[in-house]
């Protein structure tokens, strides 16, 4: 049997058993087609797909001040890592066209029923794996990441590998692509009667309680409101199983319940983030000028600072404002800066003092380098031709023009990405091949001339 024979046979011609193997060979071998063709196209764009699935590493590592790039501990550890992304990528997108010949080969050995069954649950399948595996990467795993950076303390220096960090983040999204799965499981359970409707409805508490057990396992972070935003899904996925188990009006309601307050999480998430991003800054002496949003206001008492907000300091004034309490900063006379985020700056010119404490980790980006803070003080001018580094307790980490290092205390470093201007023609004039004299003959004696 060829291969479209074998994809064109009629469904309810009676087929012999080497018939039904030539047949299965026969889709086996379009689905490896198909599978091949999209992972030759993923392997052209690797390097746009692995720095897709390094988006939340690369926000981790930024928002800490460390290097953004992973390491490979020999030689064939990228080749496989690449292969590994293609392959999985080239399976995913494959999946919808093996699904529906894997369902082509079986649906003739069904009854009519079944077949209308499985046409309207495997859609519900499919996207019930996409969204888990996507909240996961999208949600869950930006935070476990910045914990896991956190936790290791200032003893500890990460040096992410590449198959790690990659291992890490496609199975955790399998596993969470399978956990919203939860309610077509508790739907088949019921109808084979293993657990009724009401069974569900029973172990409600106990399986809520399983359920933030499982969220605490599942996330890294400590804080409840991480797993509370892993639990309170996986609660919602567990009403909808009792629903679709047993499709009565209280149960309905129980859901819409539930997703109601899933939506007004966001929302209020949305809330506290601009609450905390308005006030990311507060004000504890001096005087100086805020631009945010267009608008311009002087800083005093009561003031905040808000992030993206940009601070001016003016002949005659200093500012002072703290960032939580562990951080503090004093800008100098004639000084700009702007706010990026609640433990980093933007020292655009002028001259800062901060000081910040154990617990917290302060950045302080320059035109021509970035610096780190923890358990440190330290003095930071920009000028235009250079950063000028002094540290007067702890170290502070330094990366600037591909160099990475720390300045302990006491000491003083200057940082110039810029360079000096230089006359060109004067300094390498001599090395131009238009610059060396021709070589001329001697020339002859005064005697030898007449």
């Amino acid at each position: 049997m060829t291969l479209g024979e074998g994809i064109e046979r009629e469904e309810g011609r009676r087929l012999s058993f080497a018939q039904h193997l030539d047949e299965l060979r026969a889709r086996i071998t379009l689905c490896l087609i198909v599978v091949a063709v999209i992972f030759v196209a993923a392997w052209i764009f690797r390097e746009r797909l692995l720095a897709f699935l390094m988006a939340p590493h690369i926000a981790t590592m930024r928002a800490f001040g460390l290097p953004v790039k992973l390491h490979v501990l020999g030689y064939v550890e990228a080749f496989f890592t690449y292969l590994k992304i293609c392959v999985v990528a080239a399976t995913f997108v494959a999946s919808p066209f093996v699904l529906y010949q894997i369902w082509r080969f079986v649906s003739v050995a069904l009854h009519p029923r079944e077949r209308r069954w499985v046409t309207r649950v495997m859609p519900v399948s499919i996207l019930l794996f996409v969204g888990g595996a996507a909240f996961c990467f999208f949600g869950i795993f930006p935070i476990g990441l910045k914990f896991l950076v956190l936790i290791g303390g200032d003893l500890l220096e990460p040096m992410i590998t590449l198959a790690s960090y990659l291992s890490l983040a496609l199975w955790l999204s399998f596993a969470m692509g399978l956990v919203f799965e939860l309610p077509l499981v508790m739907f088949f359970v019921s109808k084979i009667g293993i657990v009724t409707g009401p069974g569900f409805r029973g172990a409600r508490r106990v399986a809520i309680l399983i359920i933030f057990i499982a969220a605490a396992v599942v996330t890294p972070t400590p804080d409840p409101f991480t797993q509370c935003a892993v639990a309170l899904p996986m609660i919602a996925l567990y009403e909808v199983g009792i629903l679709l188990a047993e499709p009565t009006r209280r149960n309905l309601l129980n859901v819409i319940a539930l997703f109601l307050i899933l939506a007004a999480l966001p929302v209020g998430a949305y809330e506290y983030h601009r609450y905390q991003t308005e006030r990311a800054g507060a004000f504890v002496s001096g005087a100086g000028q805020l631009e945010y949003r267009g608008a311009s206001r002087p800083l005093g008492a009561g003031s905040f600072i808000p992030i993206k907000g940009i601070c001016r300091t003016d002949a005659n004034s200093i500012l002072a404002f703290g960032l939580g309490n562990e951080i503090q900063v004093k800008l100098h006379r004639k000084t700009r800066m702007a706010l990026a985020r609640g433990d980093a700056i933007d020292l655009q010119e002028g001259e800062a003092w901060a000081h910040c404490g154990k617990k917290a980790r302060l950045t302080i980006m320059t035109p021509h380098g970035q610096f780190t803070l923890q358990d440190a003080e330290a003095d930071i001018a920009v000028t235009e031709d250079a950063a000028i580094v002094t540290v007067a307790q702890g170290k502070v980490g330094f990366s600037s023009e591909g160099r990475e290092g720390t300045v302990a205390a006491g000491r003083r470093r200057v940082f110039a990405t810029t360079g000096q201007a230089v006359n060109l023609p004067e300094v390498s004039g001599w090395a131009r091949p238009d610059a060396v004299p021709a070589r001329s003959e001697p020339t002859p004696p005064a005697a030898e001339r007449k």
